[in-house]
């Protein structure tokens, strides 16, 4: 069926439908080159060869079902003479044997709580020259489930499952994820490298496959609990920033590469080892109750390492550019000052909740945000590899002599 339209609303009932035997069930054509479009709403059944095909500006509500037996779902043809090829919001089912839904041109698609869209080969595929939007609370699936390309924004708080891949972002975009996004040969996601990518977690995110940027940055956000990635299988990306009030917990063994440019304006938890060979920056807190910190370059200040286990080891290779604060530091736990000798030390002064560590190439201040916590424990510093372990220790315990035996580690007076 073939209708001509212009600012008009074309409505397939819920007892409606709507087939056809050799062609697409509908073709709706907007003759209006102004801001409005023909409008469909289909609470019925629209069947065929393809589903729904759609030229010009124009919108499809779908709230029961859009089949296409041998070829697309939706296919949304862009004239070129509006912002949008048309928009589609879904709450029912749209499925085909090739793509469920198709868009030669920017176009906004919302996928319902209770929406289906599932192809054989893409379930959404939006292409075009400039940004297209797609928001999924639903299921989308195929062996691609979702293809976007050219700025486009994905927002899912659903389900995107590909048999092959999961998420396809094409010369860069936004993929802002709450929901589940899986895929198995090609990965759960791929951004095509140097495009400005970024990819957006918030709690409650799962992406089961691999992650692949090609270059682009990872946001680890807050909106509403905690959140556990796994940052092993995310490769490419070169910038990682956590949100202000975000708290991420990093399982299994994390290491981030010096290139990678990492902002902390939240919680980190590592829950086994994490290793930053780059800069540090942000006002955020990262929490070694379980794990082992190794820091390899600069801390800002605004930066907090806390100790609320018992046991841990924080490793600074960069002592002299560490400007943070030590929370909760005890008698258990150990500073490894990897880059600085025992033999070079010079001198020690604990004054003010900053301990000073004196050497011919300069100091070491190492501020703690809650020093009248220590009492009268003393400072140890023991030769460790390279390096000079310092650590706590109790009244009373054997202090460590220096390099000249008229040099004793001070005790602690707050």
């Amino acid at each position: 069926m073939f209708l001509a339209g212009g600012a008009e609303t074309v409505t397939n009932g819920s007892a409606g439908t709507i087939f056809s035997r050799d062609n697409y069930g509908l073709e709706l054509m907007a003759l209006s080159d102004g801001p409005l479009g023909a409008d469909l709403t289909n609470d019925g059944l629209i069947e065929g060869l393809g589903g729904v095909q759609f030229f010009g500006l124009g919108s499809v509500t779908n709230e029961a079902s859009i089949i296409g037996t041998a070829a697309d779902g939706i296919v949304l043809h862009y004239n070129g003479k509006g912002f949008l090829a048309g928009s589609v919001t879904n709450t029912g089912l749209i499925e085909a044997s090739l793509t469920a839904l198709y868009s030669n041109g920017p176009a906004v698609v919302v996928n319902g709580s209770e929406g289906v869209i599932s192809g054989q080969v893409y379930g959404v595929r939006l292409k075009g020259k400039s940004a297209s939007y797609l928001a999924n609370s639903g299921y989308i699936g195929g062996n691609v489930a979702v293809m976007v390309g050219n700025g486009a924004t994905v927002v899912n708080a659903g389900s995107m499952v590909g048999g092959s891949l999961g998420v396809a972002i094409l010369g860069g975009g936004t993929l802002i994820d709450s929901g589940v996004i899986s895929g198995r040969g090609g990965g759960a996601v791929y951004f095509e490298p140097k495009f400005k990518n970024e990819l957006v977690l918030e709690p409650g995110a799962e992406i089961l496959g691999k992650v692949r940027f090609g270059g682009g940055a990872l946001e680890l956000a807050g909106d509403g609990g905690e959140g556990v990635v796994s940052l092993s299988a995310l490769s490419g990306f070169t910038a990682l920033t956590i949100a202000p009030g975000a708290e991420w917990e990093f399982s299994g063994k994390t290491s981030l590469a010096e290139s990678i440019t990492v902002v902390n304006d939240g919680t980190i938890k590592p829950a086994g080892s994490l290793t930053i060979a780059g800069a540090l920056t942000g006002d955020g807190t990262i929490d070694v109750a379980r794990a082992k910190l190794v820091l390899k370059g600069s801390v800002a200040a605004g930066e907090t390492i806390a100790f609320t286990g018992t046991g841990e080891t924080l490793t600074l290779g960069a002592a002299k550019s560490f400007h943070g604060k030590i929370e909760k530091f005890g008698t258990a736990d150990t500073i490894d000052l990897s880059g600085i000798s025992l033999g070079a030390i010079t001198g020690l002064r604990f004054a003010h909740g900053v301990l000073t560590l004196s050497e011919a190439a300069g100091a070491v201040h190492l501020t703690f945000a809650q020093p009248s916590g220590f009492g009268k424990e003393t400072f140890g510093l023991v030769a460790a590899g390279a390096g000079v372990d310092g650590t706590l220790g109790k009244p009373g315990a054997q202090v460590v002599e220096w390099p000249t035996a008229a040099n004793w580690v001070q005790v602690l007076t707050l």
